[in-house]
């Protein structure tokens, strides 16, 4: 794939927007000072009803700078905090946790927080099926009502591996949409900037309702509704009437 990053143009509609969940200084913060500002809990007021959005990092650092608070948060209202993420990241994970202030031992003894690898979530059998996937968050996300709610911080890189069914991922993401408001839940889809193409990062745009620019949760005005994003792949997919006849008649 050609390496880009989100449009700018999309970046320019952002300007003077309002969501804030972390301060974002010039300069990296300590981990010490960032575990300060995770506990401002600044992503629990924004966070009114079902969510679902995607953001694009820079690096790891960025991910953590801004994600870090979103899981700090959960942890501190109670909320059950679910990861899916690479297998060679778990323990870092746990230790940016540990960092910034929550307690990963008695969280992950109770049920309220819950790492799974990819192998074990999105390429179970070694494949993408997005209706096995769907169930999966459905089940999860039901099961943490027991916790007020679920956030789930799903790192989304498992698609650059090809293996099969990942060409379905505009379609799952598209269809969690009702799953997550049927459920209440929180959804955060991270991609890593410059690793996929313009075709797929707008197939990503369209299918989340909100959207993570820098550290600014806003609606997303790319975003298509499901219905009608659905209905629109499948006509991308069908074969053109004209091309058909093209081809019969070269035969």
């Amino acid at each position: 794939m050609s390496q880009v990053s989100p449009p700018s143009s999309v970046k320019a509609r952002f300007d003077g927007g309002t969501r804030r969940f972390a301060s974002a200084p010039p300069d990296r913060p300590s981990r010490q000072s960032r575990e300060t500002e995770n506990n401002g809990g600044r992503w629990g007021a924004d966070l009114v009803g079902p969510q679902h959005a995607c953001g694009f990092f820079s690096d790891v650092e960025d991910e953590y700078r801004v994600l870090l608070p979103f899981a700090s948060d959960c942890a501190h209202r109670g909320e059950k905090c679910l990861h899916y993420l690479d297998s060679a990241r778990q323990g870092e994970r746990l230790e940016r946790l540990a960092e910034a202030g929550i307690d990963v031992q008695t969280n992950s003894e109770n049920g309220q927080l819950e790492l799974r690898t990819w192998d074990n979530a999105y390429l179970r059998g070694g494949r993408f099926d997005p209706d096995e996937m769907l169930d999966l968050i459905d089940e999860t996300l039901s099961s943490g009502r027991r916790f007020g709610r679920t956030r789930l911080w799903a790192n989304m890189e498992w698609v650059l591996k090809d293996l099969p069914g990942s060409d379905s991922l505009a379609e799952y993401e598209s269809r969690l949409n009702p799953v997550v408001e049927k459920n209440n839940g929180v959804v955060i889809c991270a991609y890593q900037h410059g690793k996929y193409s313009a075709s797929v990062v707008m197939d990503i745009l369209r299918a989340h309702p909100m959207l993570i620019v820098g550290d600014i949760l806003q609606p997303n005005p790319l975003y298509v509704p499901t219905e009608q994003y659905l209905d629109d792949l499948r006509q991308r997919r069908a074969p053109r009437a004209g091309l058909r006849s093209a081809a019969k008649d070269s035969d």
